[in-house]
């Protein structure tokens, strides 16, 4: 499947509108052709790779067009999939969906209870006469927030998180597939604001609520649950905290993509800024007339962007392999809901996405600054990439959150992870550094455990005895991270036997060790001398490097053409 051939349709042509609606626009349309070349949704959704691939050319090519995808195939489309029992009325929509004669919205995050989707207030009342539901919003704080759904003339039809209440009782979040515009506009119910000005990622955001919006029977994504003839809820998953995971299994699939998009952002702006870096010359006096990345500060600065951008890459691809290996699997450990329902679903996926969130931003902000004023022309994309990493800090799972949430169900329910007998030697060893981040993340997770214990002992509430606590939590989550990405990398290199990751993985590694040294000195697992010697290596890492650039630039699988940034072809 060759998509770069779609960059020659008049829907690619021309650089990006600056309004936001013509912007958004022109991503609907764009998506449009890909649902074309790609056969529908079908195919996207019988093969998770395929999907992968799409929403990954999708990502680099424009992060607008990456959200409009993501949304439309691994969120929608997906929990439809996954959750719902269609019947006639919802295979219509599904085919419309399909067809891509209505795009689709999520629906879920209200205005007045951040990002955490515990106890949502958008009601979906059962009506036994009619056997449908009716929604409503209760309050202003129910209305839907960031929902893309305000641009004029484009369908939309989308997957609605609400409370189900039967006979009067709340019975548990679940989602409701729900029409909300057609090209003549917004259909009896639906309350749209659009939200103006400036995003990350432009789209036709929009502040939504519903005053009695009636929805069939079979468009309830009811998964295992029901009711029956009499109107008695039936739900074997047996409470609500389980319900509302399951409602959300579809996080899962939705974290990937969002991983998907910015390890395809971290790859595209490292690729950019060395591109335009190997052609740009700077007149300072040292040397006049020199190029650019003879410098040392630039050679760290873009040479350290690829080799994160290759870590990244690892640490998603590895994560996606997991999926297909167990698609939809919820493990056995992550069952508590503290901060949000994210960990909960699937503790490593949503941390997966976390650690590609923070280290795109990282490389976006340092490609960003390292091309100078060019770094902030979106014609040149790097800023574009950059909003993307800005947005997934909440899209898909606020990243505190889960850190938070991830750092106590590692403390209640798990066992610290094992240590090596030793972790003397050298520290360009990726084994070494390896055993070092497990050192520190055992050591923290017994201390945070053994300090819950005690204020539990004590008698003290669940807030005050984890509330001091908690950014010891997302310290334990942050390194459990670096050993994700850590082991992620070691794999690869070892799977390839390439001498170029082998460089890549070890700059990583030692830039990753240079700022977590501190605590390893504190603690006496580094000595002085082995902590000041880190900057060294981490310096003669670059050189090595530079060495393999061409190859790891080709790695990165981005044809210049794709990446289609002005200043390259200016």
């Amino acid at each position: 499947m060759n998509l770069d051939a779609l960059l020659d349709h008049p829907a690619f042509a021309g650089a990006p509108p600056r309004d936001l609606d013509a912007y958004a626009r022109r991503a609907y349309a764009q998506l449009a052709v890909v649902n074309e070349a790609v056969g529908g949704a079908g195919p996207l959704l019988d093969d998770p790779r395929t999907m992968s691939a799409v929403l990954d050319w999708a990502a680099v090519v424009d992060p607008s067009l990456f959200a409009a995808a993501a949304i439309h195939y691994a969120v929608v489309l997906t929990s439809i999939k996954e959750l719902g029992r269609p019947e006639e009325s919802l295979e219509s929509a599904i085919a419309s969906l399909d067809r891509l004669d209505a795009v689709g919205a999520i629906l879920i995050t209200e205005i007045g209870h951040g990002n955490n989707h515990i106890s949502l207030q958008t009601q979906a009342v059962y009506e036994p006469e009619t056997r449908t539901f009716r929604l409503h919003t209760p309050t202003p704080g129910a209305r839907k927030l960031m929902a893309s759904i305000a641009l004029p003339g484009v369908a939309k039809i989308g997957t609605v998180y609400a409370d189900l209440v039967v006979d009067g009782r709340s019975c548990g979040t679940f989602a409701f597939v729900v029409p909300l515009r057609d090209a003549a506009g917004l259909r009896p119910g639906v309350l749209v604001e659009p939200l103006e000005g400036s995003v990350p990622v432009a789209l036709d955001y929009s502040v939504t609520s519903f005053d009695g919006v009636r929805v069939p029977y079979d468009h309830w994504l009811r998964d295992t649950a029901s009711i029956t003839s009499d109107g008695r809820f039936e739900d074997p998953l047996g409470n609500k905290d389980r319900r509302l995971v399951r409602s959300l299994a579809l996080s899962a699939w939705a974290s990937l993509a969002g991983a998907v998009g910015l390890a395809s952002a971290s790859r595209a702006a490292a690729a950019i800024a060395l591109r335009y870096a190997a052609t740009r010359s700077t007149m300072g006096r040292l040397s006049p007339d020199r190029p650019v990345l003879d410098y040392r500060t630039q050679q760290h600065a873009l040479y350290g962007a690829l080799a994160s951008a290759h870590a990244v890459t690892a640490l998603v691809d590895k994560a996606i392999e997991a999926f297909l290996a167990k698609p939809w699997e919820v493990p056995p450990d992550e069952t508590a809901i503290t901060f949000s329902p994210w960990v909960a679903a699937h503790r490593t996926h949503a941390l997966a996405k976390a650690a590609a969130t923070e280290l795109c931003a990282e490389i976006t902000a340092e490609c960003r600054r390292r091309t100078g004023a060019q770094g902030v022309l979106s014609i040149n994309r790097i800023i574009a990439y950059e909003g993307l990493a800005q947005g997934y800090n909440s899209a898909g799972g606020d990243n505190l959150l889960i850190l938070l949430d991830a750092g106590r169900s590692m403390a209640e329910t798990l066992q610290p992870c094992a240590v090596p007998d030793t972790v003397t030697g050298d520290l360009a060893d990726p084994d070494v550094r390896l055993g070092l981040l497990r050192v520190q993340e055992a050591t923290l997770h017994a201390e945070l455990a053994a300090s819950v214990r005690q204020a539990g002992d004590a008698g003290l509430s669940p807030f005050d005895a984890w509330n001091p606590h908690l950014p010891k939590a997302a310290e334990l989550a942050r390194v459990h991270q670096r050993r994700m990405v850590a082991e992620a990398f070691r794999a690869l290199v070892a799977e390839r036997q390439d001498e170029a990751l082998a460089a890549a993985e070890r700059l990583y590694g030692l830039r990753d060790l240079h700022r977590g040294r501190a605590w390893l000195l504190e603690r006496g697992v580094l000595s002085p001398a082995e902590a000041l010697s880190v900057a060294d290596l981490a310096d003669k890492a670059v050189d090595d490097v530079a060495a393999h650039a061409q190859a790891l630039l080709d790695g990165l699988g981005l044809p210049e053409r794709r990446l289609g940034a002005w200043f390259l072809s200016a």
